[in-house]
């Protein structure tokens, strides 16, 4: 059987997963060459060639696990080929298995499992940015609040601001009630991110009142009509802050570039999932999970 040279992402990876992802537009949220490479960190993510594509594998919680791979028109034989690797090398499982993918996965023993808490949001990217419908009253309203409240601006995200982006991240850190892992990691994630800013193909927003940092959102393109918010976190001491950044961003940095919105998943946390059902996604993008 052929060995796998693993590696970690780098920066100087993004031609060729930017070349992968070309080749075979990707719908989660996760597949974008930003993503991987700043959660690459805290998830222990590497990648390996496979023939034409890219197979990934990345960690949790001590165990190791593999991702969709990248770039293949047909990737029947590469998932067949990762379930004999992944028994030869004590790797069982893939993660956030799309549902175009899962037809590909013919391994007798394989076990597939929606994976709810992944589940993607996509949403109409004018429904964002108008909050027009009687379904999106609410959001309205609390935008007012804030227009009424506060005297704004909203800029997009230089260099310049990555203090304040970092400030403002640390304050939503610490209204959490108690230590949370995945918090800790999407700090690393974030600032590997900004650290970075200037390299990737990503876009960023920040509202500020009286000089101060209060909500920042960052995001890209996920493919051809869609585009990512992979950030959006706000100081909820200001009454309305998140639906002001949410439409803001959308209105400035989405809306003209795409038909729809991904807004990632909500992890399987119930305040997350209802503050994305508010919002009435179009659908949710089902991703699986396949131990063998």
């Amino acid at each position: 059987m052929e060995e796998l040279s693993f590696k970690k992402i780098s920066i100087e990876d993004k031609s060729i997963f930017t070349q992968m992802l070309q080749a075979c537009p990707p719908n989660i949220s996760e597949y974008t060459f930003t993503n991987l490479f700043m959660w690459s960190g805290p998830k222990k993510m590497e990648f390996a060639q496979y023939e034409e594509g890219l197979v990934l594998a990345a960690e949790k919680e001590g165990k190791r696990y593999f991702l969709p791979p990248i770039g293949y028109q047909d990737c029947l034989k590469t998932f067949a080929f990762l379930m004999d690797y992944g028994l030869k090398k004590n790797i069982r499982e893939f993660e956030l298995v799309p549902e175009y993918q899962k037809k590909h996965i013919k391994y007798a023993s394989a076990r597939i499992m929606p994976d709810r808490n992944n589940f993607d949001y996509l949403y109409k990217a004018t429904s964002l940015a108008t909050l027009k419908g009687w379904r999106l009253d609410g959001k309205r309203g609390f935008v007012k609040k804030f227009k009424e409240n506060y005297s704004f601006v909203y800029k997009k995200y230089d260099s310049a601001m990555k203090k304040d982006c970092l400030e403002l991240f640390n304050k939503w850190m610490a209204g959490k009630m108690t230590a949370n892992p995945s918090v800790e990691r999407e700090k690393i994630a974030f600032s590997t991110f900004l650290d970075h800013f200037d390299l990737l193909d990503a876009a960023g927003g920040v509202v500020f009142v009286e000089g101060q940092a209060v909500a920042l959102s960052f995001g890209e393109k996920l493919n051809d009509t869609t585009f990512v918010v992979h950030f959006e976190k706000a100081d909820s001491s200001y009454t309305g802050s998140y639906q002001m950044m949410n439409q803001l961003f959308i209105q400035n940095e989405a809306a003209e570039r795409c038909l729809f919105v991904n807004r990632e998943q909500d992890m399987g946390i119930e305040g997350i999932r209802k503050a994305k059902e508010s919002y009435v996604p179009i659908r949710l993008i089902k991703k699986y999970k396949v131990t063998f």
